[in-house]
């Protein structure tokens, strides 16, 4: 049934719709003709120019404006096709509307009041049994700004001018995600996730606070009070000399409703709708809508006249986008990231580094151009020489397979003679047991953790019994195509405890030995986990690693602790004042560390620091370590701009290219966030270097000049966002000044109840 209806929804939605709109026609048209039958027209109010405001004039142009073309269809609501948001974009978005709310928020405040209680106890959908599917969830990835905004609704001790504020940018965000498409997401996460659509989604209405009309939202009075404001601003337009004509009023209709329609056709395939008949449905003939969207044109075109008028010099924007946007062209000189050393483990991790891999140079801060060869890197320091083979690759946790071992199985194994001796040899606290009951009461006795593990142990051991269940596990699952770089003391597989065994057998594969294929096709190390490598190639042969991928590795760290602890054990007799406490005993390690440091690489340490006098820090020692070859490489390159001897080159596997600078074309202006470039390079001519910096993350760099150029942009963009600050401003000062007069009037003055 559910597929039936999904396959011929779109039909059954156009159905409704066109019954919809005709029901409404013929309803709208008859309450309106009843209306005028009923009441009588009387004078609410005078404009601010003495002109009658009728109560009829005033109901008539709030029921024209309470929706409009982006209201949603349904829910026993017609949207307003021709009407284009006049309180969403002229009044709610400019902030005109706070002014209104502001000045008359007493009248209103008890329908905030309601509002914001409503909204305390607004509960979003949120499906039964997956919470994460929900309509907070959709907001939060989709329109996270609404979910913060109803939050902060939500917050408010009492209603307030704030509360308004919050209602008003919530009704525009909604527009965004209408309950609509809401729905149709949610519709899709069902499908996708495999789920039945929820029967309650498919009848819920899901707009925000089922709220849809702006009378909904902001109450009658406040849509009242708008309307009057309108009425005002457009007999002042009047008065001051605009005009509109009936007949222009009319074919702005038509074009906003065309305009509409043809939005609605292509988001939801709506039928065409004649203009008249959407008129009527609104309760309005074609006159009586043209004479009130009249009012509405002169209200607007009496603000936009105001805005148009703001004044905006072009040469102070011109001045400030040739002084701001001009662009300087640099060639900037900086270490590779790996090599921007900022702390002072950096300094004793890259210590280790070259002491590892290379023979030392004369001067203790040179970097190295020559290397020990792999073998002989790989007998101190195992870890720092590495091969790659790609395969794929499979894994799975023993005990997952095990867990395949029915309940009696793993009881009946456990009561067995055999392997309950087996069992008091792996777990001791396990009693004494004769009889089947004793050992029963035995295994009843043990505390849960003590259980799961005899179970645990049980299990594995069955599964021995069973070697069909791991191939059939291992069938079922997936294989990824890794690139697995292995060492003999370590590999970037998780839980391999012997390494140097892994790589034997997969350097044998990559040679085409067929026992070592046989033996990866069910590989463990521990005992946990086991993994299945196939299709093995060699894709690197044995190779020392770099100073980055070594650091990235974990491996330098871990090689600098060790190291350097091994090396503690043996010099701090040589060195008591350093290294033992007040109560004579040697202190931890992690404590002296760097006074370790300190005695393995003193050339390194008194060699910083007779680059100048200075109060050296430890981290200090770091971000200087690699300023001399900085000075060296800075005057090379200032005689040879593409002295290879000290650039790097792309794509390469050259152990000396890891200590070579990085050069990158890089265009700055005055607005640019590196705010040392931008105080060099606006003060030099082209052609000219920069010094070198040395800031306190370590990038030492300097940079090559160029050239400079003046703005080339046009200034438009700077005009336009500066024209529409003012015409903001200007709006909201001539909204303020016609509210004083409005009020010396009393020209907005709510109808009885009973008139509405």
């Amino acid at each position: 049934m559910l597929e039936f209806f999904r396959k011929y929804q779109r039909y059954f939605f156009v159905f409704i719709s066109i019954v919809i709109i005709a029901s409404f026609s013929f309803f709208g048209t008859l309450s309106t003709f009843s209306n005028d039958e009923k009441k009588e027209d009387r004078v609410v109010a005078h404009a601010v120019d003495g002109t009658p405001l009728m109560l009829t004039e005033i109901q008539a142009l709030c029921r024209f404006i309470s929706t409009d073309r982006e209201d949603a269809l349904g829910f026993g609501l017609v949207p307003n096709l021709c009407n284009d948001g006049v309180v969403r974009y002229d009044l709610l978005r400019t902030g005109l509307a706070d002014l209104l709310a502001a000045a008359y928020f007493e009248t209103i405040k008890k329908d905030i009041e309601a509002r914001l209680d409503r909204a305390r106890r607004f509960r979003p959908y949120a499906h039964s049994a997956v919470p994460l599917l929900s309509a907070e969830a959709v907001w939060d990835r989709f329109l996270p700004a609404m979910k913060r905004e109803l939050a902060s609704l939500k917050q408010e001790s009492e209603a307030g001018l704030s509360t308004f504020s919050h209602l008003s940018r919530l009704y525009q965000q909604q527009s965004y995600l209408n309950a609509e498409t809401l729905k149709k997401i949610l519709f899709f996460q069902h499908q996708h996730l495999g789920l039945q659509i929820d029967p309650g989604l498919q009848h819920s209405d899901l707009s925000l606070f089922g709220f849809h009309t702006l009378a909904d939202w902001f109450g009658h009075d406040f849509l009242t009070i708008a309307s009057e404001f309108i009425l005002n601003a457009a007999a002042v337009a009047e008065k001051k000399g605009y005009d509109v004509t009936l007949e222009e009023a009319k074919g702005d209709l038509l074009v906003q409703f065309q305009t509409s329609l043809q939005k609605l056709r292509s988001d939801s395939g709506q039928p065409e709708i004649p203009f008249s008949q959407h008129l009527r449905s609104l309760g309005f003939d074609e006159k009586h809508a043209a004479e009130v969207w009249r009012k509405v044109l002169l209200f607007r075109r009496y603000f936009q006249g105001v805005s148009q008028t703001a004044f905006v010099d072009r040469l102070p924007f011109k001045d400030f986008a040739l002084y701001a946007r001009e662009t300087a062209t640099l060639s900037v000189y900086q270490w590779p990231p790996a090599l921007r050393l900022n702390k002072i483990e950096d300094l004793i991790q890259f210590q280790l580094y070259l002491s590892a891999v290379a023979p030392p140079c004369e001067d203790p801060l040179d970097l190295p151009i020559h290397f020990y060869s792999p073998e002989a890197v790989e007998e101190d320091y195992p870890e720092l020489v590495q091969s790659s083979y790609l395969s794929k690759v499979k894994e799975i946790a023993l005990q997952q397979i095990a867990l395949r071992a029915q309940i009696k199985e793993v009881w009946d194994w456990q009561l067995e003679e055999k392997n309950w001796d087996a069992l008091k040899a792996a777990f001791p606290f396990l009693s004494q047991g004769c009889s089947r009951e004793e050992k029963f009461q035995s295994l009843e006795k043990l505390s849960p953790p003590q259980r799961l593990q005899v179970d645990s142990y049980a299990r594995l051991r069955l599964m021995d019994q069973h070697p069909e269940w791991t191939e059939e596990a291992m069938a079922s699952a997936a294989s990824q195509e890794r690139t697995i770089s292995i060492s003999k003391a370590s590999c970037s597989l998780p839980r391999i405890e012997k390494p140097w065994r892994l790589r034997g057998l997969l350097q044998r594969v990559a040679e085409g030995d067929e026992q070592a294929k046989q033996e990866l096709l069910a590989y463990t190390d521990d005992e946990k986990t086991l993994y299945r490598f196939e299709e093995v190639e060699n894709h690197r042969s044995p190779h020392i690693l770099t100073f980055n991928d070594a650091r990235v590795q974990g491996l330098l760290a871990r090689l600098a602790d060790r190291s350097l602890s091994a090396i503690y054990a043996k010099i701090r007799a040589k060195h008591p004042s350093k290294f033992q406490s007040e109560e004579g005993s040697w202190k931890p390690f992690s404590e002296v560390k760097m006074e370790v440091a300190r005695v393995v690489y003193p050339d390194v340490f008194r060699a910083i620091e007779a680059l100048e006098k200075r109060s050296w820090t430890d981290d200090l020692y770091a971000q200087c370590r690699l300023l001399p070859a900085t000075q060296m490489a800075y005057e090379d390159l200032r005689n040879n701009p593409d002295a290879s001897s000290w650039l790097a080159k792309e794509k390469t596997e050259v152990l000396e290219d890891q200590f070579k600078l990085e050069r990158n074309e890089q265009p700055i202006q005055r607005t640019s966030q590196e705010e040392w470039m931008k105080e060099k390079a606006f003060f030099m001519n082209p052609n000219e270097w920069s010094p070198i910096r040395v800031p306190p993350n370590g990038e030492l760099s300097f940079f090559y000049l160029i050239d400079k150029k003046p703005c080339a942009n046009p200034v438009l963009d700077q005009i336009s966002f500066g024209k529409e600050l003012i015409a903001a401003d200007a709006q909201l000062y001539l909204a303020e000044k016609l509210l004083e007069s409005i009020f010396q009037n009393r020209s907005i003055i709510l109808p009885q109840e009973g008139d509405r």
